[in-house]
């Protein structure tokens, strides 16, 4: 089972960020999400950045840790995103902030449909180099949960009360010819907010 926690960044309306600068922070703690218009199909990028750890299977020590930076792309055309700008590096640990890693040229122009299901084929990879198709696997299975409950699930967050949708409880994600992910639970937790190049954004962590 694959345990998982996200920091999600969801942006709130330009319009508010002068209220921000002005120091009425409240403001945007009464906010009701469900008010919020989308960006729906605009063009956006996000900064990704996913680290894991390869552990001894026998006694559970850790054999290395592993981080990825790469920019996800969504609002393309014909609803498609992609990714740009990834790169894998090696890390101490999980505190290590600040990596230099090596590029993954493979990954640019890698588009498809963003809210499908065709991630869980094989051949939906078979541009992507065999030694790193289980990272972008990783990376598009990560995308479409994170894009889901950001379109879906949002609207129904308050500050600082824990939400658990229903509907994706003992969910099961298979793919073909790899592994299994399965979710018995999921819940967020709107935190905080924050500023991102310039933008109000509202920090929800996301746990399963």
């Amino acid at each position: 089972m694959k345990a998982s926690a996200y920091i999600l960044v969801v942006l709130l309306p330009v319009s508010t960020g002068i209220t921000a600068q002005e120091g009425n922070i409240d403001h945007y703690f009464m906010l009701n999400p469900g008010e919020i218009q989308s960006a729906g199909s605009e063009y956006q990028e996000y900064d990704v950045t996913l680290k894991w750890q390869n552990l001894d299977a026998l006694t559970g020590s850790m054999i290395n840790c592993n981080a990825v930076k790469a920019t996800y792309m969504t609002g393309l055309e014909n609803d498609y995103a992609g990714w740009k700008n990834v790169s894998l590096a090696r890390i101490d640990d999980f505190q290590q902030q600040e990596f230099k890693g090596t590029e993954l040229p493979s990954f640019d122009g890698f588009s498809y449909r963003a809210m499908d299901t065709a991630f869980l084929s094989e051949g939906f990879y078979g541009n992507i180099p065999a030694e790193q198709r289980d990272l972008a696997r990783w990376l598009v299975s990560d995308a479409v949960q994170m894009q889901g409950l950001a379109d879906y699930v949002f609207d129904s967050l308050t500050y600082n009360d824990e939400f658990l949708p229903v509907l994706l409880e003992d969910n099961d994600i298979r793919f073909e010819n790899w592994v299994k992910f399965s979710s018995r639970y999921q819940k967020l937790i709107w935190s905080g907010i924050g500023r991102h190049h310039d933008e109000i954004c509202a920090i929800v962590k996301f746990e399963s």
